[in-house]
């Protein structure tokens, strides 16, 4: 039936109900445990979406608009997590090349934009750009403007993260200084910190080369954000009885906590600890109606409408049971 459906997609590219039922269908198998079903579905979808990804001037076919129509269907149905399964296959098969990127970037202007981003952190995973200069350009545009979609911003950052070897030293510096302002004022939405923070990582090693050096500017870095993290969380959550600060203010300073905590470990404090603690089991007292309140402050409020997930917190958690 699938081989069917590939064969109707295949004829009639601009069939979009067509082309959602096979994206339920056929997405999934990629990671069948039958790896001859796998390793199909895989071949199907490079075919598909690979080799029809032309330069955005020698686009002029229905099947050129395949791979754009198919990746709208993905985040429809979300599907992202096998296509990057796909993705990786394609890699280690070395399908992927430095061409595919500079087919991508033709696209990355025109209406196809937000699926060019989202395809390429996918690709530069495993090819990152070699020439990064207009992701750079891009995300520092994007960063002070409110007309790119924050799904596109991650992606953009993530593009970058895989590409920032390639930049010039001088390119890195000043983006290693933008982010450590901006992380340090805590004014980045929560999915972009992740990437901030391992940009500014990579940058910190490729700088500093000795192993003594390197740990000595990260916990430069560290030090200050996590007394700035702890007097915050120490106003908002000691001085006031209720829970009324900002839920985005507070996610961003646990999101960036999170992270923190994985690289200098050794530096979150006792009372920081108790901080967060006071944050995963806060309990309104007023409302009786609901069950586990704590966990539903923390899970809805925190976890689905900032992207952090509990696992941040347990990892500060298990650092500090470890040093204890």
């Amino acid at each position: 039936m699938l081989v069917t459906m590939f064969d109707l997609i295949i004829q009639n590219p601009e069939e979009e109900r067509l082309l959602d039922s096979w994206v339920i269908a056929a997405f999934p198998l990629v990671k069948d445990v039958e790896s001859k079903i796998s390793e199909k579905i895989i071949e199907n979808l490079y075919e598909c979406i690979v080799i029809n990804v032309v330069p955005l001037a020698r686009m002029k076919t229905p099947l050129h608009s395949l791979p754009w129509s198919i990746l709208r269907a993905v985040e429809r149905h979300n599907m992202e997590l096998y296509l990057a399964q796909a993705v990786c296959s394609w890699a280690k098969e070395k399908k992927i090349s430095a061409d595919h990127i500079n087919n991508l970037q033709t696209y990355l202007d025109s209406e196809h934009s937000v699926q060019a981003w989202f395809y390429l952190s996918m690709l530069t995973t495993y090819i990152p750009c070699s020439k990064p200069g207009f992701v750079l350009q891009y995300f520092s545009t994007a960063l002070n403007s409110s007309d790119l979609g924050l799904s596109t911003l991650l992606q953009v950052s993530k593009v970058l993260l895989a590409s920032v070897n390639y930049l010039s030293k001088e390119e890195q510096k000043t983006l290693k200084t933008d982010l450590i302002d901006l992380t340090s004022s805590f004014s980045l939405p929560v999915e972009i910190i992740p990437n901030s923070v391992d940009i500014i990582t990579v940058i910190l090693k490729k700088e500093n080369k000795d192993i003594k050096v390197y740990h000595s500017a990260l916990e430069s870095y560290t030090v200050d954000m996590l007394l700035k993290i702890e007097d915050f969380l120490s106003e908002q959550i000691l001085k006031i009885p209720t829970y009324k600060h900002s839920e985005k203010t507070i996610s961003r300073y646990i999101a960036t906590l999170g992270e923190l905590a994985q690289l200098t470990s050794s530096r979150i404090s006792k009372r920081l600890f108790l901080l967060i603690q006071s944050v995963v089991f806060f309990k309104h007292g007023q409302d009786e109606d609901k069950e586990n309140q704590a966990e539903a402050v923390f899970s809805q409020e925190v976890t689905c409408r900032s992207g952090l997930g509990l696992s941040d917190l347990v990892w500060v958690y298990l650092i500090w049971s470890r040093l204890i």
